[in-house]
């Protein structure tokens, strides 16, 4: 028996990583500031990312070419350029190139292993022994040569397919057939006792329905409604699809032959599912256009079948916008697509490889939900509870009338004749001689209230998105601007311009559905309030109140929300001075006020969710 030759690629890696190793030595031994420390701490980033940011904090000469697609996770902590290095090859199979003291980087040479088929071949009984495993078949061809002086010829697009088989013993013409017949092809012997593998298709070859069934039911059955179920182990993946084509009727073509084995076991899947899981990870790919099924090479092609496979597909959203429906899908499974919005449609339409097209499809349609509508709604009321007080006697020189006001609050003024004749009813007792300008005012004055301002706002917004209302008052002041003109004799002019400022009264609601029909509310209220100007011509102040929070509620019920609260004393004292101070003669002899204001600002929510 021979054995098969192969080089380990143990032993390969060893030579490769040694010479790197000795690569390194040389260079920081002409440069030392290769053997410079660094501190680096990275999650899944771009390795060209992670050699530029080594070579710029290291000051080194460093590039890297070729592993685009590789991501790096690594912490090290004052580490030697020429170990990070080391490390870099050893962890992704990397290789180096060294030019002076510049260091390049990219991805070590891929050595297929080949080995020897085991083929023997008996010249005294014609008979032919093999035991394959997924072997080339441009090998076994070769091998059966060599042995047997059989002239085996393979066409070069399968001379990369691999195949598997056994047999013990039968006549080499036999064993031939049975190795082609097991693994999807056909060989065929010419009148010059040449073999030809080529592949096994009725539409080339004329072979009718039951000579291209393979499979038994138990490993490939598909029922009433067209569900597949395939229990195969190391099936020959174009003979499963050749299979299940002519089973089901399908129209199909093969840009390119799929020299490819796999062992599947799914159960009711789709025809377009089980060619997803068939072609994964591999080369191939496929696409249905005009009532056609089209096998081949998928994006990028490779030489001698073009350009490969490339599918168009419209895919509607029936229940959600399409509107920046392309941001949500991942990056990793859109990769290599072309991704765009068509909006006149509700519609997005996909390019590229029919597989990845197959796994956006899918998670389209895994986000394609209806998306709940909530009405809120919503009552602000404001309670403003004022009591106001004034009292006391005010007296003094100037023009003053007599009157009595006729509404509830005692405020009366009198002059000196009425005061002395007012006094002389209780008695012999006046002010005297005092001026006709002199008047007394006497006042006792008290209001109280409670003012309720109220505002029932009713918003609808979808699930998880913002419900905003903004509703204020805009006031306005001057600002003046004063202009020096020229040095010598400078000239001054005024100019100004009218700005306003806002005080608003904002609500902003974003309400979450649960799975129990509980909704979850963001709740952010603020509210500004206009004060007094300190000048007739400044700007107003503004104060403000403001909340958060964030609520449960089920649906239809409601929420109350409450205790902003803002309360306003002032208390101010007129009359002569020292006396005003005094508790019973800053009555008599000056006016109190009193004013006290408590404001509450309280929220009522409903939310009512609309299936």
């Amino acid at each position: 028996m021979a054995q098969a030759q192969t080089v380990k690629s143990a032993d390969r890696d060893s030579i490769r990583l040694e010479k790197i190793s000795q690569m390194l030595i040389a260079v920081a031994t002409t440069d030392s500031i290769w053997h410079s420390h660094i501190e680096i701490s990275v999650g899944m980033m771009p390795l060209p990312e992670l050699v530029r940011n080594v070579a710029r904090m290291g000051g080194v000469n460093l590039g890297i070419k070729g592993a685009d697609e590789i991501f790096a996770t690594c912490n090290f902590s004052n580490a030697k350029i020429t170990d990070l290095i080391y490390y870099l090859c050893k962890e992704y199979r990397l290789d180096l190139g060294v030019t002076g003291n510049i260091v390049s980087i990219f991805p070590a040479e891929t050595v297929i292993e080949t080995k020897i088929p085991q083929i023997h071949y008996s010249v005294t009984s014609g008979t032919l022994r093999y035991d394959l495993d997924n072997d080339l078949l441009s090998e076994i061809a070769k091998r059966i040569s060599d042995v047997s002086n059989i002239n085996l010829i393979v066409p070069e697009p399968l001379l990369s397919r691999r195949i598997s088989g056994f047999v013990g013993e039968i006549p080499a013409d036999d064993a031939i057939v049975a190795l082609a017949s097991t693994n999807g092809l056909r060989a065929v012997k010419d009148s010059n006792d040449i073999w030809r593998i080529t592949v096994r298709d009725s539409l080339s070859s004329g072979l009718t329905h039951s000579y291209l069934n393979i499979f038994t039911e138990n490993q490939l059955l598909v029922d009433s409604i067209g569900l597949i179920t395939a229990h195969i182990t190391a099936g020959d993946v174009q003979s499963i699809i050749l299979e299940l084509c002519n089973r089901m009727g399908f129209n199909y073509f093969f840009a390119s032959p799929i020299s490819q084995r796999t062992s599947i076991y799914v159960t009711e899947v789709d025809f377009e599912t089980l060619l997803g899981v068939l072609l994964a990870g591999t080369q191939y790919s496929f696409y249905y256009e005009s009532g056609i099924y089209i096998f081949g090479i998928g994006k990028g092609g490779t030489e001698g079948f073009g350009e490969g496979l490339i599918s168009v597909k419209v895919i509607p959203m029936r229940y959600r916008s399409v509107n920046k429906v392309d941001e949500l899908i991942p990056d990793q499974i859109k990769r290599d697509l072309q991704v765009k919005q068509f909006s006149d449609l509700n519609s997005i339409i996909i390019c590229g490889d029919q597989r990845q097209i197959g796994r956006v499809e899918a998670f389209l349609k895994s986000i394609d939900h209806s998306v709940p509508l909530i009405t809120i709604e919503v009552m602000i009321a404001e309670v403003t509870n004022k009591i106001f007080r004034e009292s006391g006697i005010t007296a003094g020189l100037g023009t003053a009338t007599d009157g009595l006001q006729t509404y509830a609050p005692f405020n009366m003024t009198l002059n000196a004749s009425t005061v002395n004749n007012l006094l002389n009813r209780f008695g012999p007792t006046n002010l005297g001689r005092v001026s006709n300008d002199f008047y007394l005012s006497i006042k006792a004055l008290e209001e109280q209230g409670v003012l309720e301002i109220k505002s029932t706002p009713k918003l609808s917004t979808l699930n998880g998105h913002e419900a905003l209302l903004v509703s204020g008052e805009t006031q306005y002041y001057k600002e003046v601007i004063n202009n020096i003109i020229g040095t010598q004799n400078p000239m001054q002019s005024e100019s100004y311009t009218w700005k306003s400022v806002e005080a608003n009264m904002m609500l902003r609601i974003v309400p979450f559905v649960s799975a129990d029909s509980t909704i979850t509310l963001d709740i952010e209220i603020e509210q500004g309030e206009f004060t007094a100007r300190e000048e007739k011509t400044a700007p107003p102040g503004i104060a403000t109140r403001s909340f958060k929070s964030q609520i449960r509620v089920r649906n239809e019920e409601m929420v109350l929300l409450g205790g902003i609260d803002r309360s306003v004393r002032e208390r101010n004292s007129t009359g002569l001075p020292f006396i005003v101070r005094v508790p019973v003669l800053r009555w008599i002899f000056g006016t109190t006020r009193k004013d006290k204001s408590d404001y509450k600002l309280t929220l009522f929510i409903k939310p009512t969710l609309e299936m």
